[in-house]
C-alpha cells in the first residue's frame, strides 16, 4: 500500500511555494557583504499547524530555542523567517530577545552551498490533490542527527498537529539523521514543517 502511494507521487515545480496558500521571498538585509541575499521569509495565508525537529547538540542557538517554543507550545504558526551569515548562537538572553522581536529572518538561506535546493511533489489524499514543497541548505558541519541543515517544508494537507509531528519525526530518523559529511554537528540544525489545510481534504487524525 505504501509503495503504491509513493508511485502516485508526482514531482512538480515550485519548491516551498508549490502548496496552496504559501508565498516566499528572499532579500539582501545587509548581513552579508556585496548585496548578497541573506534573509528569507516563508508565509502562509492561513494559520498552520507546525512540526519541527532540532539539533541534538548540547549548545542550542537562540533561534532553535525560539522555534522549539513555537512548535511545542503554540497552537499555530504562520511564517518562517530565516537569515544566513550570522547564527545567533551563544548570545544568551540578548540573542533570544532578537528572535522574539523578529529581527532575524532558497538563495537567501545558503551559506557554503554551491546550489540552492528545493523540491515539490503532489499526491492524492481523500480524493483531493495535496502538495508538499520544501527547501533546505547545508553542505558543511553535517553529521548524523540532523546534519547541519536548515530545512523548511510546507504543505496544504489538512492534518492534526500531533500526527504532523509524528510523521516528521519518523521521516527525519531515516533521512536527515543518516547524513554525515565532516563529523561535526551544528548549534542551529532545524527542520520545520507547516501545514495549512488549504487542500480541503478531511483532516488526517490517524495513521
Amino acid at each position: 500500500e505504501s509503495q503504491r502511494r509513493v508511485d502516485m507521487m508526482k514531482i512538480i515545480d515550485g519548491g516551498v511555494t508549490a502548496a496552496e496558500g504559501f508565498q516566499a521571498a528572499g532579500l539582501a538585509a545587509g548581513i552579508k557583504k556585496g548585496n548578497t541575499k541573506d534573509m528569507a521569509l516563508v508565509y502562509s495565508e492561513k494559520p498552520c499547524v507546525a512540526a519541527g525537529t532540532f539539533t541534538t547538540n548540547v549548545v542550542k542557538a537562540a533561534p532553535v530555542k525560539w522555534d522549539q517554543h513555537i512548535v511545542y507550545e503554540a497552537p499555530t504558526a504562520q511564517a518562517i523567517v530565516c537569515n544566513s551569515g550570522v547564527a545567533n548562537a551563544c548570545t544568551g538572553e540578548e540573542g533570544y530577545g532578537y528572535c522574539k522581536e523578529g529581527k532575524l529572518a532558497a538563495q537567501s538561506i545558503m551559506t557554503t552551498d554551491t546550489v540552492s535546493k528545493e523540491v515539490a511533489v503532489t499526491m492524492e489524499i481523500g480524493g483531493k490533490t495535496v502538495t508538499l514543497g520544501g527547501m533546505c541548505k547545508g553542505s558543511g558541519m553535517i553529521h548524523p542527527n540532523m546534519c547541519t541543515m536548515l530545512g523548511f517544508l510546507t504543505t496544504d494537507v489538512a492534518i492534526s498537529k500531533e500526527l504532523l509531528q509524528k510523521a516528521l519525526s519518523t521521516v527525519v530518523k531515516d533521512t536527515y539523521n543518516m547524513v554525515s559529511v565532516d563529523g561535526d554537528t551544528s548549534t542551529n540544525d532545524t527542520v520545520l514543517l507547516l501545514a495549512n489545510g488549504a487542500a480541503g481534504n478531511d483532516e488526517l487524525t490517524e495513521e
